[in-house]
């Protein structure tokens, strides 16, 4: 077996991708990010809050932008207090190398 079958992407990467360093770095970024379902989870959840028995009734549009508007408020909401901060990864040159940094409202 080689070793790109048996190697996680990212230390592929970083091993074999000397060759191509621009791409390298945001190939090693990238494949480093954990995936998750969290928010499809969230959404989940959300939806079944809007479309529940009494607004069983909602076309399926209706139900999406209802959903859309609800979560995007929430956020909203979140990023107008004074100490919220948002994990980031570091993308330039110029942000720190130690990987996660904290970006708060000022930042966007």
């Amino acid at each position: 077996m080689s070793s790109a079958e048996t190697t996680p992407a990212y230390l592929w990467w970083e091993m074999n991708g000397a060759s191509v360093p621009e791409l390298q770095t945001i190939a090693c970024l990238v494949l480093a990010q954990p995936a998750s379902a969290s928010i499809c989870e969230r959404i989940n959840s959300e939806f079944a809050f809007i479309k529940d028995r009494k607004r069983n009734r909602l076309s399926h549009n209706k139900a999406n932008k209802l959903v859309a508007l609800f979560h995007n408020l929430r956020l909203l909401k979140r990023m107008r207090k004074p100490a919220y901060t948002e994990p980031a990864v570091g993308w330039n040159q110029e942000d720190d190398k130690s990987g996660i940094t904290k970006f708060g409202i000022d930042n966007y």
